[in-house]
């Protein structure tokens, strides 16, 4: 009887130790999915219960979300409404994200829905700063 072959396994980075469903304390480069890229702007964020904007700094960003420096704290899973332009003056960026970590100086947000040309440009930015740190 031949034996059924075991995929491969998952890089020794995986973050899979329990079942919860809180995000591990610290995040390193090797456990994201995408790699990040320094922004430095600052950024409008509203939640979608409140109607008034409040900026705060985006310390980076990837193809997959944002770091927001702030002191203000949302609540994992909330959902929020973000827009910025480059400091070259282009193209409102804007989307919506959803809290997905808590740290001492901010939080991670997830992008969930960013449409066109937004995400072209978040695309282009990170791939060109990219490219400049190799």
């Amino acid at each position: 009887m031949a034996s059924k072959k075991k995929s491969p396994a998952k890089p020794a980075t995986s973050t899979k130790t329990s079942k919860t469903t809180k995000p591990p304390a610290t995040t390193t480069a090797e456990q994201r999915e995408h790699p990040r890229v320094g922004l430095g702007l600052l950024i409008q964020i509203r939640a979608t219960s409140i109607d008034e904007f409040k900026s705060v700094h985006c310390d980076n960003i990837s193809l997959g979300g944002m770091f927001l420096k702030t002191d203000e704290r949302r609540q994992l899973g909330a959902e929020v409404y973000f827009q910025f332009t480059l400091k070259d003056g282009g193209t409102l960026i804007e989307g919506l994200g959803r809290i997905v970590r808590l740290a001492d100086d901010g939080m991670g947000l997830q992008f969930v829905s960013v449409l066109e040309p937004s995400a072209t440009i978040i695309r282009r930015l990170v791939d060109e700063r990219l490219a400049a740190e190799r």
